[in-house]
């Protein structure tokens, strides 16, 4: 929710669930829903906004001139209570990039278009004459020499 600052400032017992804590997150869940849904017309909601944004991720802002320290001090609660993220070696970014390079790479795209079953090996005899019923093409026969194709062609075309 971005408040997280507030609740390891509280004083409450740090039980899940309890009613002190329920009423705060649903007193901030709708602050924070009615300051972002309108437009900041006013500079008290501009200043609200800018407040939330920086409760919602203190480190972001470690480098304010005026509030700079505050949110040092509000992103150490927060890493003291989640806990910092581990430095990778140079060994396991190799690893990654290795992993990654050497991963698959498909299209999503590319993989509905190819499930024709016929893609790699195309349709037998059989089959074919199914698809043809399926699509009402009679088993038509074909021309042997250009002669006979334009002879077709004449036929279809008289009639």
């Amino acid at each position: 929710m971005g408040f997280s600052v507030c609740c390891l400032l509280c004083d409450a017992p740090d039980l899940p669930g309890s009613k002190r804590c329920k009423n705060c997150i649903s007193g901030h869940a709708k602050a924070r829903e009615k300051l972002s849904l309108e437009k900041a017309s006013t500079k008290s909601q501009r200043l609200a906004r800018e407040l939330i944004q920086m409760i919602s991720n203190p480190s972001a802002f470690i480098d304010d001139n005026i509030h700079g320290q505050w949110m040092k001090n509000y992103s150490e609660l927060i890493n003291t209570h989640q806990g910092s993220p581990t430095n990778k070696t140079q060994d396991q970014i190799l690893a990654k990039f290795e992993k990654d390079r050497n991963k698959n790479k498909k299209s999503l795209i590319s993989q509905v278009a190819n499930q024709n079953k016929w893609s790699e090996k195309p349709p037998g005899p059989d089959e074919l004459i199914e698809l043809k019923k399926v699509y009402g093409i009679e088993n038509e026969h074909k021309p042997t020499t250009w002669n006979d194709f334009i002879d077709e062609l004449n036929e279809l075309l008289e009639e």
